[in-house]
């Protein structure tokens, strides 16, 4: 499991975070371990929060060791054996003595996973499209999260890209979409829509506002909020009557 430093462990919920590393192992297995049969026709993967949940994530003792591996190789034999020294009482000595190196390190580890799942996947399914949930305000997304979403686009790791624009503000909607389009520049967007959030008009209104800025698609967070007993079973067919039907 994914770690971080003691005095920042979050209060008990149902969100677990798994280390890279071990997502890495997990795509070995699914590779190696494929045939003709097992692979469903799918039309694309989506991954729908690819984030770190806050910038004091991935202290698991896997990123630690392979980050001491990379810095200690430039370090001399004294400036090793100092750090080393205090390692076992202070096992994020290397993070805090390179705080710029850990944040570098751990954005690429990141983004060294949405090249493995694009590889992974393309491998089986060529045609398939690869696309990622991603924080619609880049700054704020690589800062706080370490997604570097606007470097995925540039190196080409996914097909498309789908800001979770989930607030209830329309004109900070069109705003963040707006933004989120020009950062994607020829690569096709999908509107996070936060459905659970809005009123059927609300949701009406951000799907218009959505297409009048050109997007190649929208998508509602979340079906069972929108197919839920609290708004009835054919709920989801008259947002969609009203949102696409109208425009």
């Amino acid at each position: 499991m994914c770690g971080c430093p003691h005095e920042f462990l979050p209060e008990p919920s149902l969100h677990f975070f798994v280390d890279e590393g071990e997502v890495f192992g997990c795509s070995v297995t699914f590779r190696s371990g494929k045939t003709p049969e097992c692979v469903l026709p799918v039309d694309g993967v989506h991954s729908d929060y690819l984030p770190y949940p806050n910038g004091d994530f991935d202290y698991s003792r896997e990123a630690l060791a392979s980050f001491r591996r990379s810095v200690a190789a430039e370090l001399t034999a004294d400036e090793r054996r100092r750090y080393d020294d205090r390692l076992a009482g202070e096992p994020t000595i290397y993070a805090e003595a390179f705080p710029g190196r850990w944040r570098t390190f751990r954005t690429s580890r990141l983004t060294a996973l949405v090249a493995r799942m694009k590889n992974t996947v393309k491998s089986v399914r060529p045609a398939a499209l690869v696309s990622a949930a991603v924080t619609p305000n880049f700054i704020e997304s690589a800062a706080h999260q370490l997604q570097d979403w606007r470097g995925w686009l540039e190196q080409d790791l996914l097909d498309v890209v789908c800001p979770m624009a989930y607030t209830t503000d329309s004109v900070g909607f069109a705003a963040q979409i707006a933004a989120a389009r020009d950062l994607a520049g020829r690569h096709p967007l999908w509107a996070g829509i936060g459905a659970y959030r809005l009123t059927s008009s609300q949701i009406v209104d951000h799907v218009g506002a959505a297409r009048r800025l050109g997007v190649a698609g929208v998508i509602m967070f979340s079906y069972d909020s929108l197919t839920g007993p609290t708004r009835g079973t054919d709920y989801l067919n008259q947002v969609g009557h009203a949102a696409f039907n109208s425009q």
